[in-house]
This record gives C-alpha cells, sequence and structure tokens, in this order.
C-alpha cells in the first residue's frame, strides 16, 4: 500500500530522480536560516516561551525543516513491489 497525502499524487517519473533541484535548495535554505549568524552577537531579548528570540527562531525553522522532510518522503517516495 503506498501512502500519499489526499489530494496529492506520487511522481512516478525516473527521469526526474527522488529530489528535484527546487526541493534541495528549499532544504538547503531551511538549514541556513536555522543557523543564528545573522542575527546581533549578543542579543538574547525578547524571550519566547522561554527561550532567547534567536533559539526559538532556530527551533522553529527546524521544525519546518523536519515537516518539509517528512512530506517529500510521503510524496516522493517510490515503492518497488517485485524487491523485498
Amino acid at each position: 500500500m503506498h501512502a500519499t497525502l489526499p489530494g496529492v499524487e506520487a511522481t512516478t517519473s525516473r527521469k526526474s530522480g527522488f529530489l528535484r533541484l527546487r526541493h534541495c535548495l528549499l532544504l538547503l535554505a531551511l538549514v541556513t536560516l536555522s543557523v543564528p549568524w545573522y542575527w546581533p552577537e549578543g542579543q538574547v531579548e525578547p524571550f519566547i516561551l522561554g527561550m532567547p528570540s534567536w533559539a526559538a527562531a532556530s527551533f522553529g525553522v527546524s521544525f519546518l525543516f523536519a515537516v518539509t522532510t517528512v512530506l517529500l518522503i510521503v510524496i516522493r517516495w517510490k515503492e518497488d513491489d517485485d524487491q523485498c
């Protein structure tokens, strides 16, 4: 049985590859945004849910990365029924 989201069909084209360039660029952008090097040095105010704002932003982007990865796996995964 193939798991898909309602209203979304899995791609079966072999020449498109597992991940397209745009998916790789999206994941790369999320990883880049999750590193807090663009925040001012030493900034800890304001606090969001008890975390410095940069840590909360990093946590949020990491969560988006995880959700994006799960969606890509569910939507783009190809099953080979003839192999165990």
